[in-house]
């Protein structure tokens, strides 16, 4: 942690006490103990202590990482207030294993949405020009696809192939969003074909008109 870097590096001799303490045995092992309060005067060592503690918990929690801390500092502006703690939690959320499994099965589902909803537009060419449709709002259409497919299946290689930190991250962050955004620019060109030029409406059949013959009725006046 960058915590134990500037203040020198952590000596275990410094925290292995508090392990065996009963108070914090407690909180650890006891579900309905949810405070462990840790008190003292500026520099008698509760940061790392603190610090101790999180590595020691680290240990137990590796495989389902449920753990989240975060390192207040009054005299940084940059993390000493509630925005700091909450930017601070998040970070560690969306570094969970499961977190990072999420956004690439999101990404191979959109492919997979994308490639259907590709050859399905496909299946249906020769059927909008008949309706009128200008051949040039078909082929915009199709090409935007393509691009958006394409986008789409590189964001989704990147999310699986790179490492999801530093440089790799932000390289698909960035292919992501492109992908997104060619997504939404095909969807509304598929829009403007259905309520601009109607494609894929549907006619009503004509109907012969039919005749009814209406009944005589005689009537006979009374005499």
């Amino acid at each position: 942690m960058r915590i134990e870097k500037n203040k020198g590096g952590l000596l275990e001799d410094s925290y292995r006490w508090i392990l065996e303490n009963a108070d914090f045995r407690q909180w650890r092992d006891d579900q309905q103990s949810r405070l462990l309060w840790i008190k003292g005067d500026p520099g008698k060592g509760k940061t790392m202590l603190l610090c101790g503690i999180i590595n020691e918990l680290k240990k137990s929690t590796v495989k389902t990482g449920r753990l989240s801390f975060f390192f207040c500092d009054g005299t940084d502006v940059r993390i000493n207030n509630a925005t700091a703690v909450l930017r601070g939690l998040i970070y560690l959320l969306i570094h969970r294993q499961w977190v990072r499994w999420f956004g690439p099965l999101l990404l191979t589902l959109a492919l997979a949405g994308s490639g259907v909803a590709y050859f399905s537009g496909n299946a249906v060419h020769d059927k909008a020009e008949d309706q009128g449709v200008p051949h040039s709002a078909i082929e915009k259409h199709q090409d935007s696809c393509l691009w958006a497919l394409g986008t789409l299946g590189l964001a989704t290689l990147l999310s699986w192939a790179v490492r999801m930190s530093g440089r790799g991250l932000w390289l698909s962050t960035i292919v992501a969003i492109a992908a997104a955004g060619l997504t939404i620019y095909t969807g509304y060109l598929g829009g403007e074909l259905v309520y601009r030029y109607g494609a894929g409406r549907v006619k009503a059949a004509a109907r012969a008109p039919t005749g009814h013959a209406v009944p005589r009725t005689t009537k006979r006046g009374a005499r």
